[in-house]
């Protein structure tokens, strides 16, 4: 008998394998210890949109991962390294170009994209900023869907530092974390790959790339338990982000097709910030979503949003214990849902015309740095892995040149996600119609204002501006049926402002929340109850 190498877990047998998470012996790799992200990742262009027929096997070193939407040129095809795992850490990845043989395969998705504009029309004579409301939605099959072995690969970094230790705190937690992974493991999920970090005074892999379906909950939470590490005095964050970086990267280079995401959850800050910051901007460079989850009202909010938000994936949900259940089992429901693991959007003005901010709406509300548009001119993102049948939307501000004319071309968006046989590429001319000079501005579209007036509480510390902003959010979540906590805290935020013009008289908590990506849930529950 002997401890397990891929989990920890106490009292592996030669025969029966591990009792935590069921991997054979036989297959466990010779050490636990697993490296950290602590040398810098080769810069990653982006990708190349070209999916093999035959998708790459797991544990098959693949150097196109962090590759160009171009295609490389000859010259550098010809300085790749013959060795991959050097190749990974000295040299840019390259791809080899190879003649198709056989036609491409049909797209297994197709892209749709949509536009709303903040005025029906705008006179030849009025330049005005406007709003333009871009949405991004896919239908397909799941991008793994009818190929052996998993459709993704959920790295979880969990706090477990002494703060955890509370009735409201880690029961909560595992009661989350043992119902996602009892939804992972029934017969009607498909095969979704866990790997488990836990973090307090230093971080540690627990759990490394096996199967939810082999995955023993209550084992593994009994060898967690009795982890080290388990309640210490610490909040290594930057130690998490290095581990699961590290599993991410091999990840990615093993199996280009396979979504892989992190989801990093605490109730606190790390002591740590710059080392957390380096971590993450190492983090950034792996083609992989990573999301946070702030729980509590202690949890660090604004700390997790300068690490994540902008990024690819992203968002930072606030969650509270009646909350936490849901979160997971959106973890577990998203893993099976993904149709592609990058979605690059490009927008392009045409002559004349000036870009301002530009906004990610939904998911989670985020502006993305200055300058959004290069020159005021083309704007370019990698939204990261997407789901079929989600909008995804970006909000635009542009300003039209003044022009007499039917209708005026603002630009083109481009969108391109990977494909089986190439990529699969759509793209939209935005266009606005026009009136003759001295005319007003055509009717004003409510869901492009709505959103505007909700993202400027972003940049503008105005009362009156956060007032709007909140009795709009307030409006539009109850219509969502968002959590009734974020209701009540919106509510009593609404007449603070009305009473004082100040949220001073709110916790740190409570600010936190307003501003995070709160998770929804249409009812509360308790740890426990049925579902």
């Amino acid at each position: 008998m002997s401890d397990c190498p891929v989990c920890s877990g106490q009292g592996i047998d030669a025969e029966a394998g591990c009792p935590v998470c069921g991997i054979a012996a036989a297959k466990a790799p010779p050490t636990a210890e697993i490296p950290t992200l602590d040398r810098p990742v080769p810069a990653e262009p982006a990708i190349d949109l070209h999916i093999p027929a035959e998708s790459v096997p797991i544990g098959t070193p693949s150097e196109d991962v962090t590759a160009e939407f171009e295609p490389p040129d000859d010259s550098s095809a010809q300085e790749a390294s013959s060795d991959a795992a050097d190749a990974a850490d000295d040299e840019d990845p390259v791809i080899e170009e190879a003649a198709p043989e056989e036609p491409a395969p049909p797209p297994h998705a197709d892209v749709e994209l949509r536009a709303r504009f903040e005025f029906a029309s705008v006179p030849a004579d009025a330049a005005p900023e406007m709003g333009v409301i871009v949405e991004v939605e896919a239908e397909g099959r799941p991008l793994r869907e009818g190929h052996d072995g998993p459709v993704a690969h959920v790295i979880l970094a969990l706090d477990l530092s002494a703060s955890m230790n509370d009735r409201d705190k880690y029961p909560v937690l595992r009661d989350a974390v043992e119902r996602m992974l009892a939804d992972l493991r029934s017969s009607s999920s498909a095969d979704v790959m866990i790997s488990l970090v836990i973090f307090s005074r230093g971080a540690q892999v627990l759990l490394r790339a096996t199967s939810a379906k082999r995955i023993r909950p209550e084992r593994l939470f009994d060898a967690l338990e009795r982890h080290k590490l388990c309640f210490g005095n610490y909040t290594d964050i930057a130690g998490a982000l290095s581990r699961a970086g590290r599993i991410a990267f091999d990840q990615c280079r093993a199996n280009r097709t396979l979504p892989v995401r992190v989801y990093l959850m605490t109730d606190g800050r790390p002591q740590d910030i710059e080392g957390a910051r380096e971590a993450a901007a190492r983090l950034a460079k792996v083609p992989c979503d990573v999301h946070a989850l702030a729980f509590g009202a202690d949890a660090d909010v604004g700390i997790l949003q300068d690490l994540f938000a902008g990024r690819r994936g992203g968002t930072v949900k606030s969650v509270r214990k009646e909350t936490i259940r849901s979160a997971f089992e959106r973890v577990a429901e998203v893993a099976q849902k993904v149709v592609a693991t990058r979605c690059k959007i490009s927008v392009d003005l045409a002559p004349g015309v000036v870009g301002g901010d530009v906004f990610r709406y939904r998911p989670a509300r985020v502006r993305f740095p200055d300058p959004a548009f290069v020159n005021g001119k083309r704007f370019s993102a990698d939204l990261g892995t997407i789901e079929t049948g989600r909008t995804y939307t970006l909000l635009l501000e542009v300003r039209p040149p003044e022009r007499e004319e039917k209708e005026t071309h603002i630009g083109d968006v481009i969108v391109q996600i990977p494909g089986f046989g190439g990529p699969i590429t759509t793209r939209l001319p935005l266009k606005i119609r026009r009136t003759p000079g001295g005319s007003l501005v055509g009717t004003i579209d409510p869901t492009v204002r709505t959103a505007r007036d909700i993202l400027d509480a972003l940049t503008d510390e105005d009362p009156e501006v956060a007032l709007r902003a909140l009795r709009l959010r307030r409006k539009l979540y109850e219509q969502e049926k968002r959590d009734p906590g974020l209701l009540r805290l919106l509510d009593r935020s609404i007449k603070m402002l009305e009473a004082s013009g100040s949220l001073d008289g709110l916790t740190r908590g409570e600010f936190a929340t307003l501003r995070a990506h709160t998770c929804t849930a249409a009812t509360e529950v308790e740890v426990g109850a049925s579902r």
